[in-house]
C-alpha cells in the first residue's frame, strides 16, 4: 500500500510529521482490516497505524431486512468489526457504503473498538447490530482517549441490547462538528435497563483514567427515531447517559453549538432529554452553551413515578445553562419530574440564563412539573434562573421551577400568562424598572423584550455588540432570540453599479472599507439566513453574494457558493480565520433586505448608533434619519453617527426607526445618481 507524509498541527503548537497509508479500493480496506486483526494482543499490542481513504469505499454488503448479505451474491454475511486499532482514521471527506454488522455479543461498528482519531469520514445506509453498539465504533476502551472530528452517519439503523448510539456506542471522549440524520435507534434486548443517544449511547467516568471529561461542540442529530423494549433506559438526543461508581472525581461535561431537531418517544421508567437523558454523578459539572433542542418529548407511561423528561435534559446533577432554548411540546401521563428544559436537578447547583423555552408541557399525573425545571430535592443547592422566558401553552399555572427542596432559588424572567400584566416592565425613579414575571401573549414580541432581557443580565456597562439578546420581527416567530458569536451587525454597504462599476469594486471609487456581517460567522445560526432571500431565486439573483474579504479588507473576488442544499438550507463552509462579507448590487428596483440587524442593545447608556454606510461616488445619498412613533425628536440626516438619547428622556420604550435619505430631484433627474431607482416622483 502506498503512502504520504502529511504535517498536522496540535493544539499545543508546532506541528509533527504523520505518515498515512493509502486506501484506494475495498481490497485495500479489508488489508488494512486484516491486518488489525492479526496484530498481536497477548502483550497488550494492537495495530497502530493512520490511514487515509482516497476514494469512497463500497464494503459490499447489505441489510433484507432480517440478515446482512453480499451484494454480489445474496449468500448470508456480515461485515467482522475491525478490532482495537490505534492512530487516525482520516476518511478524507469520503463516503463508506455497504457496511452491514451483526454481532451476536459483543461490540459492533466499522470498529469495535477505537483508539486515537476518526475524521472527515461519511456512513451512509449502515445496519449495525450488537451489544455496544454505533456506526462508527462500539466502544473506546477504558484509559484510551478517542475523538470524532466532521464524522457523519446518515440514513441508517442502530440496533442493540444494552448500549447504542448514532456514531458510537461508549466512551468517546471529544466529538466535533459532526451529525446523525435520518437513522434509527433501536435498543431491545431482556435486559433489564440500557442507554440511547443520537451520538454517544452512554460515557462512564472511570477513576485513574485519562477519559474523564466529555467534549461536544458544533454537531447535530436530525430526523434520527429512538425506540426501546426495555423495562427501564435513558434516552438523550445527543448523550444518553452520563455515569461513574466514582464519588471523587470532577468531570466536565460540556456541550456546545450543538442541536437535536427530532421527535424523541419513550415509554415507561425512562429518564429522557432533547440533550441529554441522565447524569449521576454528583461532582460533575455538565455546561450546555449555545445549544437547542426543536421537536416534541412523548412519554407513553401511564403509571410512572421514576422517570425524569426534560427538553434540554431529564435528569442530572450539577448544570450550567447559557444561550439555549427548547423549542417544542413534553406530553407525558405520568413521570416523578418534568421540566421544560431540566427535569430534575439532584446536585447543589443549577445555573439557567440568557435561555428560553416554547411550548406546552402536559403532565398530568407527573409529580412535580415547572416550566424551566421539574424539581431539585438537595435542600443546600442553589439555583439561579436570569434573563429568560417561558412561552408555555395558554392555560399554563406552571411555575419556573416545580419544587425546590432549597430555599436559595432566584428567578427573573417573563412567562407568557394569558392573564398576566399588560406591560413587560414600568420604570421607577431612579431609572431602574420593576419587572412583570407574568404578561399577556404578544408583549415578548415587541422590541423591548429583548432590551428589557439585556437588562435582566445585570451586565449594563458591557458593550452593546456583546450583549446577548436581540429581536427581529421576521425570526423566531417575533421573540427575542440570541445573537450569533462574534457578533458584528452591518456597519457599511457597498453600492455597485451593474453598468460602470462593478471591475472598479476596491479601487479608489468604491473601497468597501470594513464590512461585518453577522450572519456569516460560522456558527449554528440557521435562521439568521431567512432574513436575505435564496440567491438564486427571483427575489435574490444578481442582487447580492457572499464573497471573502482579503487582510485589507477589501473584496477578494471568490465568491461562497452553497456547498449543499439540505431542507432548503443553504450551508456554506466557513473558517474562524476568514472575514466575510454581503456584497449588495442596489441599482435594481427593490432596495437593500435589512441592512443591520436590531437595535435593542442600546438605551440610557449607550445613545448612539454607528449607521450603515452607503458607499459609492455620486450616489446622492444623504444618509439615515431617526425616528419613533411615540417621541416627537426631530433629527438631521446622518452619513456616521444617529445619536438618540433624546429619545429615552420620557422613560418610554420603543423601536426607533432608521430612514434612508436621498436626494429628490422634482424634474425626475437622476443621472448623476447611479445608485438610485425611482418611478412616479418617488424616491
Amino acid at each position: 500500500l502506498s503512502t504520504e507524509i502529511a504535517y498536522e498541527y496540535p493544539d499545543v503548537g508546532g506541528f509533527i510529521e504523520v505518515t498515512y497509508t493509502h486506501i484506494t479500493n475495498v481490497d485495500e480496506f479489508n488489508l488494512f482490516a486484516q491486518a488489525a486483526k492479526n496484530a498481536p494482543v497477548e502483550d497488550g499490542t494492537n495495530l497502530n497505524a493512520n490511514i487515509i481513504l482516497k476514494n469512497d469505499i463500497d464494503l459490499g454488503y447489505y441489510f433484507d431486512g432480517k440478515e446482512c448479505r453480499l451484494k454480489k451474491d445474496s449468500s448470508l454475511a456480515s461485515f467482522n468489526p475491525i478490532p482495537l486499532v490505534h492512530g487516525v482514521f482520516d476518511g478524507n471527506n469520503h463516503t463508506i457504503r455497504g457496511l452491514c454488522v451483526q454481532v451476536e455479543n459483543g461490540n459492533a461498528g466499522l470498529f469495535s473498538q477505537k483508539g486515537g482519531l476518526i475524521k472527515n469520514l461519511k456512513i451512509d445506509s449502515a445496519y449495525i447490530q450488537g451489544d455496544v453498539a454505533g456506526a462508527l465504533l462500539g466502544e473506546s476502551p477504558k484509559g484510551v482517549d478517542t475523538k470524532l472530528i466532521n464524522v457523519h452517519v446518515s440514513n441508517s439503523t442502530i440496533f442493540g441490547t444494552t448500549t447504542i448510539g448514532g456514531l458510537a456506542g461508549k466512551q468517546v471522549t471529544f466529538i466535533d462538528s459532526s451529525s446523525v440524520t435520518g437513522t434509527k435507534l433501536v435498543l431491545q434486548s431482556e435486559n433489564e435497563s440500557g442507554d440511547i443517544g443520537g451520538l454517544m449511547g452512554r460515557f462512564d467516568v472511570e477513576e485513574g483514567s485519562t477519559n474523564s471529561s466529555l467534549y461536544i461542540t458544533s454537531s447535530f442529530v436530525k430526523n434520527a427515531t429512538f425506540s426501546s423494549s426495555l423495562s427501564k433506559q435513558n434516552i438523550g438526543g445527543l448523550v444518553g447517559s452520563i455515569q461513574s461508581e466514582e464519588v471523587e472525581l470532577w468531570p466536565t461535561i460540556s456541550i456546545s453549538n450543538s442541536f437535536v431537531e427530532t421527535d424523541i418517544t419513550a415509554n415507561e421508567n425512562s429518564n429522557t432529554g432533547g440533550l441529554i437523558g441522565f447524569s449521576s454523578i454528583n461532582s460533575a459539572f455538565i455546561y450546555i452553551n449555545s445549544s437547542y433542542f426543536k421537536g416534541n418529548i412523548t412519554s407513553t407511561s401511564k403509571e410512572d413515578n421514576v422517570s425524569c423528561i426534560g427538553g434540554l435534559a431529564g435528569s442530572v446533577t450539577n448544570v450550567t445553562i447559557d444561550k439555549s432554548f427548547v423549542n417544542g411540546n413534553i406530553k407525558t401521563e405520568a413521570g416523578l419530574s418534568v421540566g421544560g428544559l431540566i427535569g430534575q436537578v439532584n446536585g447543589y447547583q443549577a445555573d439557567i440564563t440568557n435561555s428560553y423555552q416554547i411550548g406546552s408541557i402536559q403532565a398530568e399525573k407527573a409529580q412535580y412539573k415547572g416550566l424551566f425545571i421539574g424539581s431539585n430535592l438537595e435542600i443546600n443547592a442553589f439555583m439561579n434562573i436570569r434573563s429568560v422566558y417561558s412561552v408555555p401553552d395558554s392555560g399554563s399555572s406552571l411555575e419556573p421551577v416545580g419544587y425546590s427542596a432549597s430555599e436559595n432559588t432566584s428567578f427573573s424572567g417573563f412567562i407568557v400568562d394569558e392573564n398576566g400584566a399588560d406591560v413587560l416592565a414600568t420604570r421607577i425613579d431612579d431609572g431602574e424598572y420593576n419587572f412583570n414575571t407574568r404578561v399577556k401573549f404578544n408583549l415578548l414580541k415587541q422590541r423591548s423584550a429583548a432590551y428589557l432581557l439585556n437588562l435582566q443580565t445585570g451586565y449594563l456597562d458591557m458593550d452593546p455588540e456583546f450583549l446577548p439578546w436581540t429581536q427581529n420581527p421576521d425570526s423566531n416567530d417575533g421573540y427575542p432570540f440570541f445573537k450569533p458569536e462574534p457578533y458584528y451587525p452591518i456597519h457599511r454597504v457597498i453600492l455597485i453599479n451593474d453598468v460602470n462599476d462593478k471591475n472598479s469594486l476596491g479601487g479608489a471609487k468604491t473601497k468597501p472599507d470594513t464590512v461585518y456581517n453577522s450572519p456569516l460567522t460560522g456558527k449554528l445560526d440557521p435562521e439568521v439566513f431567512d432574513k436575505y432571500p435564496p440567491l438564486e431565486e427571483a427575489a435574490g439573483k444578481d442582487k447580492y453574494s457572499f464573497e471573502e474579504l482579503n487582510e485589507d479588507l477589501m473584496f477578494s473576488g471568490k465568491k461562497l457558493t452553497p456547498d449543499k442544499i439540505i431542507d432548503g438550507d443553504a450551508t456554506f463552509t466557513l473558517t474562524q480565520s476568514t472575514r466575510y462579507s454581503i456584497k449588495y448590487n442596489l441599482n435594481t428596483n427593490n432596495f437593500v433586505y435589512w441592512l443591520t440587524d436590531s437595535i435593542t442593545d442600546f438605551s440610557e447608556i449607550h445613545t448612539s448608533l454607528e449607521v450603515p454606510k452607503i458607499i459609492q461616488e455620486n450616489s446622492c445619498f444623504l444618509g439615515w434619519r431617526a425616528s419613533t412613533e411615540e417621541t416627537n425628536v426631530p433629527t438631521t440626516p446622518s452619513l456616521d453617527i444617529i445619536y438618540f438619547a433624546d429619545f429615552f428622556a420620557g422613560g418610554s420604550i420603543s423601536d426607533i426607526t432608521l430612514t434612508a435619505e436621498w436626494e429628490y430631484s422634482p424634474e425626475g433627474d437622476y443621472s448623476n445618481c447611479p445608485g438610485i431607482y425611482s418611478s412616479n416622483n418617488t424616491t
